[in-house]
């Protein structure tokens, strides 16, 4: 008998079930804590391992909250230009 291969989200999804969302939303805390850590070392290897991590996590929770993947890069792309033209007007020179 052949074994289906499950998606993805499948799996992202099996591994939700399997730990609990409770569980995997500590796992994020741990794994950004992480990533930050990677990020002093300043080893490309271990950032991106870590990137990798956090990705994961994060992935699952989205699938598990019903994020709308659109919708998040609209956000993200508002934040980046919001950002920008923070910068454009010297906003966190007056805000720190």
């Amino acid at each position: 008998m052949e074994k289906m291969v499950k998606s993805k989200e499948e799996q992202l999804r099996t591994i939700t079930q399997y730990f609990g969302v409770e569980t995997e939303i500590m796992k994020l805390n741990e794994e950004v804590g992480e990533l930050a850590n990677a990020c002093y070392t300043k080893n490309t290897e271990d950032v991106e391992d870590e990137c990798a991590d956090v990705l994961v996590v994060l992935s699952q929770l989205m699938l598990f909250y019903d994020c709308d993947l659109k919708k998040i890069q609209d956000i993200y792309n508002k934040k980046i230009s919001r950002t920008l033209e923070r910068i454009a007007i010297n906003w966190y020179e007056k805000h720190r």
